[in-house]
């Protein structure tokens, strides 16, 4: 991740929660600076959660 001392090794941890109940249904860490891409991944890892768990899609 670039940072103002350079390159440095960090993750971000982004985590998908539902509205209702406040339930983690999704988390992981990403090696990414920036959130504009992952966006999408979560919403994968959602919809993997959910058809684990054999319930409808929430997207």
């Amino acid at each position: 991740m670039v940072s103002s001392h350079g390159v440095v090794q960090g993750y971000n941890g982004v985590a998908a929660v539902d509205g209702e109940y406040q339930v983690v249904v999704s988390a992981e860490a990403f090696g990414e600076g920036s959130e504009v891409k992952l966006l999408e991944p979560m919403v994968e890892s959602v919809e993997k959660t959910f058809a684990a768990l054999g319930t409808q899609n929430p997207c």
